[in-house]
C-alpha cells in the first residue's frame, strides 16, 4: 500500500476504494506525492524527513499559498516492496528523476525538511550541475556539514520508531489510537504491526484488506536513511541557499552566519529565523508562519 494512498484519497472511503482497485494493487511506486496540485505557478517539492513519509508535511501543504502547487518527496521502501536508496546521492537522483516527470524544465524550488535538508542539497546540486536552473533552495531546520555518528545505535529501536509513526497517523485523521511503548513492548515486531493494523481497522482508518507490509518497510527505510545521512560528503553547490532554523538550531550552531552551510555553497547563506521547536513548525500555529516565509521566497523568485 503506497503511503500516497493513506492521505492522497481525501477520505477513509475513497482510500478503501483505492485499495481495493486492481489499479492501486499492480501500482508503480511514485515519491512525489500531490498534497496540494492545484497552482498557476511552479511548484515547491519538499523533501522527506529520515522516516521516509510526508505525513507531518500535511499542515504546511493546506495553508501553502494558493499560487503554487506543493509535492511532497516519499522515501523509495516505504511500500514494503521496493529497496531503499543506500545513499544521498542515490536518493537526489532518484527524485530528481520522479521531479523532472512532473515539472519537466526549470527553474526548481527546492526544499527538505531535517534530514530531507540534506537530500535537497544535493538534489539541487545534481541539477545544476545537469545545466538545469534552481531558484529555491530551502532548507528546514536542519545543520549542514557531516553528522556525528557518535553514539548513533544502529540497531534501531524499532517499537520507539513505530510509536512515532502511530503520532503521525493520529495527526493526520485527528483520531487517536491509544497506542504506547508498553502496548507493544511484549509482542516482536510483526505482531505490534498487526497491533496497529487492527485498531486503525477498529477506528474505521483501514479496510480490512490492508497488510503490514507498509509500516515493516517504513522501518526499514528509516535505517537506511540514518545510515545514508551519516556517510554523506557534501561536495559544493554553485547557486543560493535559505536556512528556516529554530531558534533552538542556531543556539546549537557554533556558526551563526550559515549554520554550516557556508563551506558547501558559492554564494552567501540566507538565516530566517523560525518560531516554534523542530517538530513544532510543521504544526499549528507555527505553520502559518514557516508556509508565509516559503511563499514570501517563492513570490521574490518565480
Amino acid at each position: 500500500m503506497p503511503l500516497s494512498v493513506l492521505f492522497q484519497s481525501g477520505t477513509i472511503e475513497a482510500m478503501a476504494a483505492q485499495l481495493e482497485a486492481d489499479s492501486v494493487e499492480h501500482a508503480a511506486f511514485n515519491p512525489v506525492v500531490a498534497l496540494k496540485p492545484s497552482g498557476e505557478a511552479a511548484p515547491f517539492f519538499c523533501i522527506h524527513p529520515a522516516g521516509g513519509n510526508v505525513l507531518g508535511f500535511l499542515h504546511l501543504a493546506r495553508c501553502f499559498p494558493d499560487k503554487h502547487p506543493f509535492y511532497a518527496i516519499q522515501a523509495k521502501g516505504i511500500d514494503g516492496i521496493e529497496e531503499p536508496n543506500q545513499s544521498i546521492e542515490d536518493m537526489a537522483a532518484y527524485y530528481l528523476k520522479a521531479i523532472k516527470e512532473t515539472q519537466p524544465e526549470g527553474p526548481y524550488h527546492i526544499g527538505g525538511y531535517s534530514l530531507g535538508g540534506h537530500i535537497a542539497f544535493e538534489l539541487a546540486r545534481q541539477l545544476v550541475n545537469n545545466g538545469d536552473s534552481v531558484n529555491n533552495l530551502i532548507i528546514l531546520d536542519v545543520t549542514g556539514g557531516p553528522i556525528q555518528a557518535e553514539g548513533w545505535n544502529t540497531e534501531i529501536d524499532s517499537t520507539e520508531f513505530l510509536v512515532y509513526l502511530i503520532s503521525q497517523v493520529e495527526l493526520h485523521y485527528e483520531i487517536p489510537l491509544d497506542i504506547g511503548v508498553n502496548d507493544l513492548k511484549p509482542h516482536s515486531k510483526e505482531e505490534q504491526f498487526d497491533v496497529l493494523l487492527n485498531r486503525m481497522k477498529d477506528r474505521k482508518l483501514l479496510p480490512v484488506a490492508a497488510t503490514r507490509e507498509q509500516g515493516m518497510g517504513l522501518l526499514k527505510v528509516y535505517e537506511s536513511n540514518m545510515r545514508a545521512m551519516f556517510q554523506y560528503d557534501h561536495s559544493k553547490y554553485h547557486g543560493e541557499l535559505t536556512v528556516m532554523a529554530t531558534n533552538e538550531l542556531i543556539e546549537k550552531s557554533q556558526d551563526e552566519d550559515s549554520l554550516g552551510w557556508g563551506s558547501y555553497v558559492s554564494n552567501p547563506v540566507r538565516v530566517l529565523k523560525l518560531s516554534g521547536e523542530h517538530f513544532s513548525i510543521l504544526k499549528p500555529p507555527h505553520v502559518q508562519q514557516l508556509a508565509e516565509k516559503i511563499g514570501d521566497l517563492l513570490r521574490v523568485k518565480s
